[in-house]
């Protein structure tokens, strides 16, 4: 039979009631009209059946376009999940490792130098050199009196007499240092080797905040005044950045505008003395550990006091108070030793 005349044979059929529905009894129109419906009614809810009759042929051909219908959409599905697991593989779990302690210590004291308790301020200890500092150390010069401080990255700093000092922090981890300083009042000398863009160095003095990158520079605070003076490198103290051979004071009359001034005589040649001093005493330093000390003199005019330790085709391997340095052979002019 051809599938033309069983499809109009099928149609025939189906035109025709079966038995079954003409005995059946539906309920009438008002009967319905009166019940509630039982769904509520949601237009985004769409229902539609179609009931086809096809021939064999015609069944194969529409199968297998639905299959390759549901094919496509099963790969675009998946093809989404896909995506969206790559998004999700892509976010970074970053893990936030906690901060180890920045070793500091007290390398020189002069007259009347004390450690005041943050527990109890009445009870107060006598510094020794050697004294390794923490946060919390409230350290109190007297007259005529000073102490120097040495950190592990090479940061020192001086208290000079009649001042006091709060250490408030003293961390590091494996890219970052920092150290915050609390000038109670007096002053207060700092060397500052250059830091890395995370790390931090700062004196809060009263409602201000000097913070420093690497420099050479002093900070007074005596009565609400604020006195900054720098000699190498900058620091910016409450939003001013102040420049070498640059000084600002901030009054306690708040009327008064702060003025940047150059550095005075009598600081440069105090503050220059201080990096004197520090560099005798790293000398001093290489000298008990490596037996010797050596000057290393660039065509520039340079000069490097340290130790050599060696060297390769192009560079000297040269330890320098500061640390480790390499030297270019090239530019090197001559070698002398000190001690």
């Amino acid at each position: 039979m051809s599938d033309d005349k069983l499809i109009h044979k099928i149609e025939s059929i189906l035109q025709k009631p079966s038995k079954a529905s003409l005995d059946a009894k539906y309920p009438s129109l008002d009967a319905i009209l009166s019940k509630s419906p039982g769904l509520e009614y949601s237009p985004s809810v769409q229902s539609n059946v179609v009931v086809s009759i096809f021939s064999n042929s015609k069944i194969k051909w529409i199968g297998g376009a639905l299959l390759a219908a549901a094919s496509l959409g099963v790969v675009f599905y998946f093809n989404q999940n896909t995506d969206h697991r790559e998004e999700v593989a892509q976010v970074e779990i970053v893990e936030v490792l906690p901060n180890e302690p920045l070793n500091g210590k007290t390398v020189a004291t002069k007259g009347e130098v004390l450690l005041v308790s943050e527990s109890d301020p009445s009870v107060v200890t006598k510094v020794e050199k050697g004294m390794a500092l923490k946060p919390g150390d409230l350290l109190r010069t007297g007259k005529n009196a000073s102490l120097d401080l040495e950190f592990e990255n090479q940061t020192w700093v001086r208290l000079a007499n009649s001042s006091e000092l709060k250490v408030l922090k003293l961390e590091k981890n494996k890219d970052s240092q920092y150290q915050k300083f609390e000038i109670l009042s007096g002053k207060v000398y700092a060397q500052v080797n250059k830091l890395g863009k995370s790390s931090e160095f700062s004196f809060v003095s009263g409602d201000k905040e000097t913070e420093v990158r690497g420099t050479n520079f002093s900070v007074r605070f005596v009565n609400g005044e604020v006195v900054v003076a720098v000699r190498e490198g900058s620091v910016s103290v409450s939003e001013t950045v102040l420049q070498a051979n640059e000084e600002i004071s901030f009054s306690s009359d708040a009327e008064k505008p702060a003025q940047i001034v150059p550095l005075s005589k009598k600081e440069n040649r105090e503050l220059k003395a201080f990096q004197t001093q520090i560099s005798l005493a790293k000398e001093a330093d290489l000298y008990s550990e490596y037996a010797r000390l050596e000057l290393v003199r660039l065509e520039d005019g340079t000069e490097y006091r340290g130790v050599i330790l060696g060297q390769t085709e192009t560079h000297l391997q040269f330890m320098h108070s500061t640390g480790l340095m390499e030297i270019p052979i090239s530019k090197i002019l001559e070698t002398e030793k000190i001690r």
